[in-house]
Formats: structure tokens, C-alpha cells, sequence
């Protein structure tokens, strides 16, 4: 595997998201970091377009797709958006981290982080869940 990185920081998306009814009125702002691991060796030999990683075709991408699904958590968005990479772009691992503005009045933003790879079995949605104390 690669240990050559491709990054994009910052990336504003939107997302019809969140558990209370009214987050899930409009689309939310969210803030998107992608880490993807690849090999950077053949377009850094060659300087050709042809050669590397899409940048824009990856925000494109990622911008649709979470307009395209609408989750409850940002934690199923990320697993979601996370799997659409490695999917679609040529990296053997990608670490995304979201972030939701404003989620708590006194907090910047809340957040997570997920890293996927392709030889990982990742969660799915028949893994249960805990238990919250709510739900005893």
C-alpha cells in the first residue's frame, strides 16, 4: 500500500441530516476533510492530469452524494460517503472526517472521523447497536 496521501480540506456539503424534525426541514452545512492513501508516483513522474487523482470530480462527487441521501446521523454519512470513495477513486485506504457547524450552541461544530480500507470488512447496518441508557 501507498503511503503517498491525497488531501482535500474544508469541502463545504450539504445534507438533509440530523434526528430532530426540524434539522431534517433543509439541507444541513456540513464540513468535509478526505485523506485518500495512493500511489502519487505516476502523475509526480509524469506531471500529466491524465495520471492523477480527480480533485474535482471527487468534491463534485461527494457534494451530490450527500444531497443524494439523507441519514440520521452524520456517523451513517460518513460510512456512506466513505465507501462511495473507495468505490470510485483509486486510493487503498480513505479517512473522512465530517463535521456539522452550529450542532450545539456551545460548540464550533460536532463531529466524526471514520477510516476505511479495502481489504477492512466495515460495519453494517445489521450490526446492532449498544444499547443507550434512553432505551432501558
Amino acid at each position: 500500500m501507498a503511503d503517498d496521501r491525497v488531501l482535500l480540506e474544508g469541502l463545504e456539503i450539504e445534507s438533509i441530516i440530523g434526528t430532530d424534525p426540524r434539522e431534517r426541514e433543509a439541507p444541513q452545512p456540513i464540513l468535509a476533510d478526505v485523506t485518500l492513501w495512493t500511489d502519487v508516483a505516476r502523475p509526480g513522474a509524469s506531471d500529466r492530469i491524465a495520471d492523477a487523482l480527480n480533485y474535482r470530480a471527487l468534491a463534485e462527487g461527494l457534494r451530490s452524494e450527500a444531497m443524494a441521501v439523507s441519514p440520521l446521523l452524520l456517523e451513517r454519512l460518513a460510512l456512506h460517503l466513505g465507501k462511495w470513495i473507495l468505490e470510485r477513486f483509486p486510493a487503498d485506504r480513505v479517512m473522512l472526517t465530517l463535521r456539522k457547524p452550529r450542532a450545539l450552541p456551545y460548540a464550533q461544530a460536532a463531529g466524526v472521523s471514520i477510516t476505511l480500507s479495502r481489504r477492512q470488512e466495515p460495519a453494517t447496518a445489521s450490526t446492532p447497536a449498544p444499547v443507550s441508557p434512553r432505551a432501558r
